[in-house]
Parts: structure tokens; sequence; C-alpha cells
């Protein structure tokens, strides 16, 4: 699974700063007051700033530089002054759980975390310089001799473990409530570590010891184990050195995961929280050959052979799509979690999953037309033309869909019936409230309010910014308490 390094020195602060108090370093880091962290000062910022206001309100980036609080219900909107520094906040990333506690790097010392509750910082870390106990060249001395067949040059080859070294710095994550994170801490000079940073006590705990530098990690669904990547060169087409382990965070147990020889550059990602999917060859689209490892008896076996377009988890099944763009057909299979096949089914046109409905059928778009799958029956049925949104709302009662000539219809749950509703301009994005009472869309250049209860549309702000490519730069924030462990 690959990353992009976006905005590389703002997250390297942050990463830094953390690797500086998990590593202990000297430094002036303030300790937050216990109440800071459980049980916010009943003063509130937000509030304050807008006296009337209700939940649910958004934070919502409407500039460059500039980050705006807006009341839905009321139709407010303020500017909110966050710490000053570094402008471009990756919003949802840096959100803790509950919605109440914020990361902003301030400069290239100092990174806060910052309640939005009380206007606060509650926490500040202090940068070191961590980084200079990190060799690069002992590093790729140790590639090297790792795995002689490297085709790099020296020179290279330290370029490449270097870089490795400064994507592992950009790994963190807020770990189950407002209380914890994953971050990484240098081990020595040539390994990286991950480790369980207390916001709250101000310790760190180290997880794992294993050789390497942390590529990735990724959480279970049930938050108790961690899938981590480790590795030298963290590079698309030098995937030999990479290592993969089972990380038990409640008792610190570390199993190495045995790959079987047919994989090449693997894409390996949580399945379930009791098993792990594993793509033996990724493709731009697809992939060739899908196993899964039980996480329990640490045993694989393959459940797609060959060439597949997608898959997709149902209700204790797996749905597999083959397209053949010569023959402009795609095939639908229905498989047991052993690899049977239970259903199939030939359609002739090119077809792709828009979402697998409440696990008992998929929407399926195709060239100019859509269709809905029951799993049960593997009947299918004409529904409207092809979507290019599908949005499902919290509760789950209500879904909205989108087709190409942005014509919007609200549904039931199992999209048997749909209604249209009429949206000003092109809806590109939804965003649904989180009491699902209506969704805010985002057209060119403008955001919109659709309340579902008066089937009513106002439009909220107008923004240059919703005009770029990417996604609403926008968080639902919380006043309740910060969800700090127990």
């Amino acid at each position: 699974m690959l990353k992009k390094i976006l905005c590389g020195l703002v997250i390297t602060l942050i990463v830094s700063v953390f690797l500086a108090a998990c590593l202990n370093t000297q430094s002036n880091t303030s300790q937050p007051d216990e109440d800071d962290i459980k049980a916010p000062s009943t003063k509130n910022a937000i509030r304050t700033l807008i006296p009337n206001s209700i939940d649910p309100l958004l934070l919502i980036q409407t500039d460059f530089d500039t980050y705006k609080i807006l009341d839905v219900k009321h139709k407010q909107l303020q500017p909110i002054a966050l710490p000053v520094g570094n402008h471009q906040y990756e919003l949802k990333k840096n959100l803790s759980p509950s919605g109440s506690l914020m990361l902003f790097p301030i400069n290239d010392q100092k990174v806060v975390v910052f309640s939005l509750i009380t206007g606060k910082v509650v926490k500040t870390f202090d940068i070191q310089g961590v980084s200079k106990r990190f060799s690069s060249e002992l590093a790729a001395e140790a590639a090297q001799n790792a795995f002689p067949d490297l085709s790099f040059t020296e020179e290279d080859l330290e370029t490449a473990v270097t870089n490795t070294f400064t994507a592992s710095m950009l790994n963190y994550k807020w770990f189950k409530n407002d209380r914890f994170l994953l971050i990484v801490t240098i081990g020595d000079e040539t390994n990286t570590h991950l480790c369980l940073y207390d916001l709250q006590s101000g310790t760190s705990d180290i997880l794992e010891s294993a050789g390497g530098l942390v590529e990735d990690f990724w959480v279970s669904p049930d938050g108790e184990m961690i899938l981590l990547k480790k590795g030298l060169i963290n590079d698309p087409f030098r995937w030999e050195d990479d290592r993969y382990y089972l990380l038990d965070v409640g008792d610190r147990s570390i199993t190495a995961i045995q790959l079987s020889k047919e994989v090449d550059m693997p894409s390996i990602f949580w399945f379930s929280t009791e098993s792990i999917g594993i793509i033996h060859q990724p493709e731009v689209v697809g992939g060739n050959n899908f196993s899964l490892l039980d996480i329990t008896s640490m045993e694989s076996h393959l459940v797609v052979p060959g060439n597949f377009t997608g898959l997709y988890s149902t209700k204790q099944k797996l749905l597999t799509i083959h397209q053949d763009k010569q023959k402009s057909t795609t095939i639908l299979k229905l498989r047991e979690l052993t690899g049977e096949i239970v259903q199939s089914q030939e359609i002739e046109a090119t077809c792709y999953v828009n979402a697998i409905v409440n696990g008992q059928g998929c929407l399926l778009s195709c060239e100019t037309k859509s269709y809905l799958i029951d799993f049960e029956s593997f009947s299918i049925a004409p529904f409207i033309e092809p979507i290019q949104i599908y949005s499902l709302s919290p509760d789950g009662n209500t879904i909205i869909v989108i087709n190409r000539h942005y014509q919007a219809s609200l549904c039931e749950p199992g999209l048997e019936e749909c209604y249209k509703v009429a949206l000003d301009d092109e809806p590109l994005e939804i965003l649904w409230l989180p009491d699902s009472s209506g969704f805010l869309y985002r057209a060119s250049s403008k955001l919109f309010h659709y309340d579902l209860a008066s089937n009513t549309k106002n439009i909220l702000l107008s923004s240059d910014l919703f005009s770029d490519y990417r996604n609403l730069n926008a968080v639902w924030v919380n006043f309740g308490e910060s969800q700090s462990a127990d």
C-alpha cells in the first residue's frame, strides 16, 4: 500500500515533535493537567464564538489560510482563531476520535494539542533534533549486507534509505481515544519502532523492537491488533526487504507474517477482525491471486486464483468482479471465504461496483445503465442511469445517489424505493450531518445544505477553494468530553 508524501515539512514537524517526547529527550514540554484531557473546562470557546449555536458545528477550510466554524442549523459562519502556524492543516487526519482535540504544527520547533472546546493548548511538544540518531550511511550498509543483489549505486541506496526513514517519521495516528497516539520513535542508527504515547501522563511505551524502519501500520477493526510493515527501502519496485508483523497491543506480542513464494509486491490489509487480506500481485485495477490469513492460526489459504478487477466483502462472503475489456463483458462471482463459488453472473457490459448495499446486494454501474444485484438470488434488476456518487446517512436510513448527469435521488436503505430531489448546481461531494437530518453538498465554488424534513436547500458559503480537485477539508467538531481512557 503506497502513500504519496504530501506536505512533508508540516507532517515531519508533527512526527519529529512526538519522537522527541517519546524518547524523553530534553525539552520544555509542559505536562497537561488531568482535567484538560478528561473533562475540559466548562468555558466553551466556540459556544462563545457563536453564542446561540447548536450542534452540529463544522470546522472547515474556506481559503488557503482561512478556517471557519459553520453552524448549519442557524446558518452562521464565524472565523476561528486557531494556533498560529502553518495554515495547511489536515483536519480529518489530525482530529481526535471525540472530535474535540486537534494537532496543530506551530513552527519548526513546536506542535500543540489544541482543545476546540476550551480554545486552549492542552499539550505542547518541542523538537530537539531526535533524527540525529539515525545514520543513513549505516542503514544503507545494513540494506546492502542483507540484500547484496540490490541494483543500487552507493549514493542511490543511501538516498533510498534516507527517504524511507523520512517516510517512517510521517506515521502517526490517534489510537482508540483522545488520550493515546501511535507514533514512530528511533531505536538506533538503523531502526525505528512503533510507540504508544500517553498524552495524559506524558509517558511512552515502545510496542515492538523488530529490525528495520516502520514503513506503515494499520489498526484492526476492533482496535486490538496492529498490522505492521517494516523494511529499509520503501520503494514501489523494491519490496523484497519488506517484512510484515501482527502486533498485539494488549500483551505486546509480535508475530512475523510468512508470505507465500508466489507473492510479488503484495498489497496487505485488514479484511476483517479475524483475517488479513493479501493480494499477491496488485495491479492498477484489481490484481492477481487473493488469499486470506487467519490471525489466530496464522495460516493462509488461496480464495481467488487468477486475475480479478475488484473484490468486496459481503456478509460472510466475497464478491469478485472480472472484466473482459476486449469482449466488453463483466462476470460477477459470489464466493465463500474458503474460495468456493456459489453464484456467478455475466453482464454484457463493462461494469464496476458503486457500493455494497446492506450486505445483501450491490449497486453496479455500467456504460449506459446501473443495476441492483441481489446476493441471495443473484438476480439483476435495472436501477437508474449510471451512478457516480453513492452516500449512506450515518443512521443507515437514507441513501443519496447522484447519476452522471448530476441528478439526485433519495432512497431507502435497500434502494427499493427512490424519489428524485432537485439540487442546485452540480453536486460533486456529499457530507452528511452527524444526526442524519440532512447533508451538505459541494458544487463548483459553493457549499449547500439540504434539509430532509423540510425538503429545502440553502447555500451556506462560497469559496474558490471548493473548485479545486480535492475534497472538502472539513470536520464535525464535538462539545462533549474528550474520550480519554478509563
